[in-house]
């Protein structure tokens, strides 16, 4: 599709706002083809999401602390820098400074006896 428009997104014209809206959007409905165990329960979930009567797979259980979160996330996604910014600052003490702990996460995930990451469904 984007050769079709000579490599550019389909919503270039859009504003930034709508440009984030609309890949957020296809995210999130692209995340249920992946999580769902089967067709059938994605079309359910895809019902529920939109409000078609369909019965969802999970029920959330939204508290005030999850709407504090939220927020406290759109401050960091939309304020702090991007991570190419970021990667364009970090220097050898840095790097070095953050390997041990970056080593550690994934020997806690080694021997971690239930992983519950979305991929290793497949």
């Amino acid at each position: 599709v984007e050769r079709r428009f000579a490599r550019k997104p389909i919503y270039t014209a859009a504003p930034r706002v709508v440009q984030i809206a609309t890949t957020f959007v296809l995210t999130l409905l692209g995340w249920v083809v992946f999580r769902a165990p089967s067709l059938r329960q994605a079309g359910a979930h895809y019902l529920a999401m939109f409000g078609a009567g369909g019965e969802a797979t999970t029920r959330l259980d939204v508290r005030p602390l999850h709407g504090v979160v939220m927020a406290i996330a759109a401050v960091v996604v939309w304020t702090f820098p991007t991570t190419q910014a970021l990667v364009g600052l970090a220097r050898l003490p840095v790097v070095a400074a953050l390997q041990p702990g970056f080593l550690l996460a994934l020997c806690h995930l080694h021997w971690e006896k239930y992983v519950p990451f979305l991929y290793f469904q497949f």
